[in-house]
């Protein structure tokens, strides 16, 4: 009938995260700004150094759960 904890109704917060493959080494690069991101963008590999232009529609985005622990408010 109720749940064991109260905390059982509340959903966890997420945070969207953009993600593509190097054209190099094919390591991800993540992208966290996805609102304002152009039609094409210049990301620099973290692994490799390599920079390139990729297109956002090439863009995945995943949900991520909230990493803080104490919530925006």
């Amino acid at each position: 009938m109720f749940p064991a904890r109260p905390a059982d109704f509340r959903r966890r917060a997420v945070y969207p995260r953009g993600s593509i493959a190097c054209h190099a080494c094919g390591t991800a690069i993540h992208v966290y700004r996805l609102a304002t991101l152009p039609d094409e963008v210049s990301l620099r590999c973290p692994a490799c150094g390599a920079r390139d232009f990729y297109s956002s529609r090439v863009l995945t985005v995943e949900q991520l759960p909230e990493r803080r622990r104490k919530p925006r408010g």
